[in-house]
């Protein structure tokens, strides 16, 4: 059969496909590699249909962690059953599979992979195999956890996967990387890197299979922990963020909100986004002023009374972030020796670079809020609220407001948007010129 190896770390590259040995079929019917027997004993060999990528992949491709070499890779697998020495599952049977790749050394890069049947579950029958072949490392972790008698609750990506993962048998889930609640938790199992190490309680276990993730954790080796009295609850991260072509999709306008509140780190997040955008000459001629407590925020409505008339909910949202633009740090960088624009003109600037970076930066808070599972509205001030605005937050007048942003999470009852929005939305043809301009083809 062909089966995904690497002999040594490294790059893509490293990547071959070459033949290897089937698994071998004396091994059926037997017990487990542990010498279990009962339910969910026993071996499953499986005809790979489709496979996906996790982190933990590429982390055990490129640097040395993981099982020793060669190996082949990946975690996750959907497939159909070839045979089985498992009661649970029979020829035929669609199922998916977790490896854990980095504890038995198995890898899903191959045309046949035999697991224990401990490891495996029936594929939902509303996704196909390659879309259910993006589930097992995290979605199995709900069913496995359960078995053990732990009441589980789950972080997923999208909203569509919030469905199956109850499914599976979770209790609460969430797109939301700032639903969780603190301390609640026993123990925490990340699988991509989510901040939400606040969950577990004190003493509890918090185990991450990337260095995304926080660097708190609890006692090694305790998944799921004892809990503290009665059940154990645990809570399994499956994903933090979108794919980012999701993100650009669902980013829209929000202006109508509830009033539940940001956690600080969340906030801190969705600020910290706007220092990564691009500047000329690396100016980074911009600041923000960052409004989270409601006093703060009712002194700054009052400086846009027709967005209040219209949208009173935005008043709602708990983050209120004003982005300025500080023309003198591009005039002052570009005055700088290498540069060369010792006179300081405006004129010599093909555009207003101050204002261009701030809207990119801006851009990239309201990109971040959609990562979030949050809603975000762009909007100006009005010029002559500009300096009463000024003067009430004592914003220096080197630095000029280019809008404000509000963020939060949407309300329950928001209004379908507005069909005439998308049908004047421009297409590609209209407004892509291909090698002049006039030719659109």
């Amino acid at each position: 059969m062909h089966a995904v190896r690497v002999d040594v770390h490294g790059g893509p590259e490293v990547l071959t496909v070459r033949e290897v040995a089937d698994p071998e079929p004396e091994s059926w019917p037997g017990p487990d590699a542990a010498g279990e027997t009962g339910p969910g004993a026993g071996e499953v060999l499986v005809r790979t249909v489709a496979s996906s990528l996790n982190p933990v992949d590429w982390k055990t491709r490129a640097r040395d962690v993981g099982p020793a070499l060669p190996v082949t890779l990946s975690w996750d697998l959907a497939g159909i059953v070839v045979a089985s020495s498992a009661p649970e599952f029979t020829a035929g049977d669609r199922v998916i599979a977790m490896s854990a790749q980095l504890a038995t050394g198995l890898g899903t890069w191959a045309e046949l992979v035999r697991l224990p049947a401990r490891l495996l579950a029936h594929a939902p029958r509303t996704l196909t195999l390659a879309e259910a072949a993006t589930l097992p490392l995290a979605g199995l972790a709900v069913p496995l956890a359960r078995q053990a008698d732990v009441s589980v609750d789950g972080l997923v990506s999208r909203p569509e996967h919030i469905g199956i993962v109850r499914e599976f048998g979770a209790s609460t889930v969430t797109h939301s990387v700032a639903e969780p609640p603190q301390g609640a938790y026993d123990a925490v199992l990340d699988t991509a890197g989510a901040d939400v190490t606040r969950a577990f309680t004190d003493g509890g276990s918090y185990l991450s299979v990337s260095t995304r993730g926080p660097r708190r954790t609890g006692e090694p080796g305790r998944w799921p922990v004892a809990g503290t009295g009665g059940r154990r609850r645990v809570f399994v991260a499956g994903s933090a963020t979108m794919e980012f072509s999701e993100v650009i999709r669902r980013r829209r306008m929000v202006r109508h909100y509830s009033d539940k509140p940001l956690t600080p780190e969340v906030a801190e997040r969705i600020l910290a986004s706007a220092l990564r955008a691009p500047s000329a000459g690396f100016s980074q001629g911009w600041a923000f002023l960052a409004l989270t407590d409601p006093a703060d925020r009712a002194r700054f409505w009052p400086f846009v009374p027709v967005r209040v008339e219209k949208t009173p909910t935005m008043q709602d949202a708990p983050l209120v972030v004003v982005p300025l633009a500080h023309k003198e740090a591009y005039l002052d960088r570009y005055a700088e020796p290498g540069k060369g624009w010792e006179d300081r003109s405006e004129d010599r600037w093909p555009a207003p670079y101050w204002y261009v970076d701030t809207g990119m930066a801006s851009l990239l808070m309201l990109l971040t809020a959609v990562d979030e599972g949050l809603g975000a509205c762009f909007f100006g001030i009005m010029p002559e609220h500009i300096q009463p605005f000024r003067e009430e937050f004592g914003i220096p007048d080197a630095y000029a407001p280019v809008g404000a942003l509000t963020i939060g999470y949407r309300a329950t009852d928001l209004p379908p948007q507005n069909p005439n929005v998308e049908a004047r939305r421009r297409n590609a043809e209209e407004v892509i010129h291909r090698g002049s301009w006039g030719r659109h083809d």
